[in-house]
């Protein structure tokens, strides 16, 4: 039995409650009446409303500092433990905070699928696009060059804030 987070309604597959919400609830949003801000489910409204009237799922005993979501509440609470309990599954490095083990693991090249690295100085990019406009300046690094005052720049977006800043045309 699956349980759709905006009516209420209950079907017996996922898939009868997919076509459900496709049908009936693809542009509805939840919005917060005290701040506006939105959300996809009535569950993530409901979650966000209890950090207005002060209500939380997890306390924290230390600071007394409240979260409505465990992984958020356990990470705080590493904080002042000192554990390092989230490690890199690659080099094994460990953090106190699971964010940052995310920020390292896109250093370390585990979320390889999600970036693309430049094969010449192993910058990574979200995209395939952005990486190759990186990868001109590393064949003609100065290619872009403004016509005032004749400074070189290696990209376009570069050039484009020196004209901006200087109201070079």
């Amino acid at each position: 039995m699956e349980k759709c987070q905006q009516c209420d309604k209950v079907f017996y597959t996922k898939c009868d409650l997919s076509c459900h919400v496709d049908s009936f609830h693809k542009h509805i949003v939840f919005q917060c009446t005290t701040c506006q801000k939105s959300f996809k489910s009535k569950t993530g409204l409901s979650n966000h409303n209890r950090e207005h009237s002060g209500q939380f799922r997890y306390l924290c005993t230390y600071c007394g500092k409240g979260f409505n979501y465990k992984r958020q509440f356990e990470g705080h609470k590493a904080g002042h433990e000192n554990e390092r309990n989230f490690s890199c599954s690659k080099c094994g490095k460990s953090f106190q905070y699971e964010n940052s083990r995310y920020n390292h693991a896109k250093l370390c090249g585990i979320n390889k699928e999600k970036y693309v690295k430049c094969d010449q100085c192993g910058k990574a990019f979200k995209c395939i696009k952005y990486m190759k406009e990186h990868q001109k300046c590393h064949l003609n690094p100065d290619r872009y060059q403004c016509a005032m005052c004749g400074n070189y720049y290696q990209n376009r977006s570069g050039l484009h804030k020196h004209v901006k800043k200087t109201g070079h045309n």
